[in-house]
């Protein structure tokens, strides 16, 4: 009856041990699991924040390198202005003091004509104007274009600052054009008295300059007078529309400052600087305009994002990859372990069940030499016929015996291979602590790179903060980043409390198993003893063998020998509750290697 429940006990062991195991890669997988979503998603998280933070810091640069740029352009459109202001200086002081054409203003001259002055003039100079007149301003002849004898041209500050001998650099309109860059020279006669003015001039109104500007420096140009604009290369603008900007009308126009930043001309931004247009008499009767258009900013951004979205879904896709490549390693040697320790938990089973069958197999031994007896006993008057019946069970006994006898040695085999079992059981135990071991430096890896991403969205924050109003929604967006790495590190704070946890199940596994090893050593011992009461046995049945053969002679030795042969039966029996006792043994080091494997798979 008893041997029948152990066997029960042993079927739900089986059982129990299958599930717990299925059980445990389930729990063991879903951990291994969600410990590479938190590493692969901290990755991309620190990724993602790097290329932001890259393409910010790109854009601002760009930006900042633009203004210099445009600063610079402006400067060299500017010196083009003075350079030709330079030139026009020089060609009126050259020629106003010409002898044949002071002779020729003054009507003194009969081989020369001022009609015949200004054509080689215009053969030989670069003017888009020039103009001579009387001392009262009536042109008397007039080269270039929109200049014709008799306008008028005493309305003009450089003719009014000629005639004062102030000769000065103007922009101003001039004839029939709205917006000239002209200096006015006096023409002296020989007592120095002004008998007339000489004017030369550039046009600002076509399209020369502003075409020079946008061919020679790849920027946009527009020449305003006051806030109109004469001419501009910018194709969605008209001429002659007004700039509404009252803040860069202050700083230009009406205080002579520049202007460089950001600014909205018609759909387009752009990065420009405004420069006064100053006559030598400190009007400010214009600006110049030089910009780059900031959609070029934005197509640059564009293509760095393009490269960067990608190459970053790469470097994403392919640390994803090696880290579940190794995450997948451990897996597998996790579930190597556990079905190795499912194996020898099996083994063990099994050996049980051997054991069990052994002790039925011993206690029908002895029921037989209990009822070989009572056959003796009542057969005692007839001895000498039975004599060889005797003798016959006592070869029984001895065979049976000599097999109890291999029976123990193959137990204590089998205990030997239970120790070994249990040893592997701790070595995988062991093992398993490496591994863990492995995984808290994961997770200290994981907890570094996020205190790296936490510093760098500190510092975006910081770089945000000083960018003003352009970096606010930058800053949102390093706060909620610095936000998901307190998170993460929160994260990890919770993985390491599971990690001591495990370890320390893992220190109370190696206990329970080193206290198996003693149990199963201790078994080892026992069956030891039983093997020697055993041996002791068969040394008994082998005397009974030849007392049986000599009772023909010494009949009288019979009482002796059937006490003897109860002797025998006595320490059988103690041998049987010996065997029993170690059977039983075996049972709590199964149901501990039970523990050790559920322990393990939790």
């Amino acid at each position: 009856m008893n041997l029948n429940i152990l066997n029960d006990l042993l079927k739900k062991f089986e059982l129990s041990e299958s599930n717990n195991a299925a059980q445990g890669d389930k729990k063991n997988s879903s951990t291994l699991n969600r410990i590479t979503a938190l590493i692969v998603s901290s990755m991309v998280f620190c990724m993602v924040s790097a290329v932001a933070l890259s393409i910010f810091t790109f854009n601002r640069n760009y930006m900042r390198d633009t203004t210099n740029s445009i600063s610079h352009i402006a400067n060299g459109a500017f010196r083009i202005i003075e350079d030709w202001a330079n030139n026009l200086r020089t060609l009126t002081s050259a020629v106003s003091t010409r002898p044949d054409l002071v002779a020729a203003v003054n009507g003194t001259s009969s081989s020369v004509t001022v009609e015949e002055i200004i054509s080689r003039m215009a053969e030989q100079s670069d003017f888009d104007i020039m103009a001579i007149t009387d001392s009262s301003g009536v042109v008397i002849e007039g080269g270039g274009y929109n200049t014709d004898s008799g306008d008028d041209l005493s309305s003009s500050r450089s003719f009014q600052n000629a005639t004062i001998d102030n000769p000065i650099l103007t922009f101003e309109p001039l004839g029939n054009l709205d917006f000239v860059m002209a200096i006015g020279m006096p023409i002296k006669d020989e007592d120095g008295e002004i008998i007339g003015v000489l004017i030369f001039a550039y046009d600002l109104t076509d399209d020369f300059y502003t075409n020079f500007i946008k061919d020679g420096f790849d920027a946009d140009c527009t020449v305003f007078k006051g806030n109109v604009r004469m001419e501009t290369s910018l194709f969605d603008i008209e001429k002659g529309s007004t700039l509404e900007n009252q803040k860069i009308l202050d700083t230009v126009l009406y205080n002579g400052g520049n202007f460089i930043g950001k600014s909205k001309v018609g759909k387009d931004s752009y990065v420009c600087c405004y420069q006064p247009l100053r006559s030598e008499d400190g009007e400010i009767d214009g600006m110049l305009f030089v910009a780059k258009n900031l959609a070029s900013v934005k197509h640059i951004s564009n293509t760095v994002i393009l490269i960067s979205i990608p190459t970053t879904a790469i470097l994403v896709l392919l640390s994803a990859l090696v880290i579940m490549s190794a995450m997948n390693k451990m897996r597998n040697r996790e579930k190597k372990v556990s079905e190795t320790l499912f194996t020898e938990t099996q083994n063990l089973v099994v050996a049980s069940k051997e054991n069990a069958a052994t002790a039925q197999d011993q206690s029908a031994a002895v029921k037989e030499i209990v009822a070989t007896m009572e056959d003796n006993n009542s057969l005692s008057e007839n001895i000498a016929q039975k004599i060889k019946d005797v003798a016959s069970v006592a070869n029984n006994t001895n065979s049976n015996v000599f097999d109890g006898v291999e029976y123990l040695q193959e137990n204590v085999k089998q205990l030997h291979e239970i120790a070994a079992a249990n040893q592997t059981t701790i070595d995988g135990i062991k093992s398993l602590g490496d591994k863990i071991e492995n995984i808290w430096d994961i997770v200290t890896l994981i907890n570094s790179v996020a205190d790296q991403a936490k510093i760098i969205a500190f510092n975006a924050e910081l770089e945000a903060s000083s960018a003003g109003e352009a970096g606010k929604n930058f800053h949102i967006v390093a706060t909620e980043i610095r936000r998901l790495a307190d998170g993460i590190i929160d994260g990890t704070k919770e993985i390491k409390a599971s990690i001591n946890e495990i370890q320390q199940s893992s220190d109370s596994l190696i206990l329970m198993s080193e206290s198996g090893t003693e149990k199963i050593n201790s078994g080892v011992e026992n069956a030891k003893n039983l093997e020697n009461r055993f041996t002791d046995i068969k040394n008994a049945s082998e005397i009974t063998a030849e007392s049986a053969n000599d009772i023909t002679a010494i009949i009288q030795q019979q009482a002796m020998a059937s006490e003897q042969m109860l002797i025998t039966l006595k320490q059988i029996s103690a041998g049987v509750e010996n065997f029993g006792a170690a059977t039983e043994n075996i049972s709590n080091a199964s149901q501990n290697l039970k523990k050790i494997a559920e322990d393990l798979n939790k």
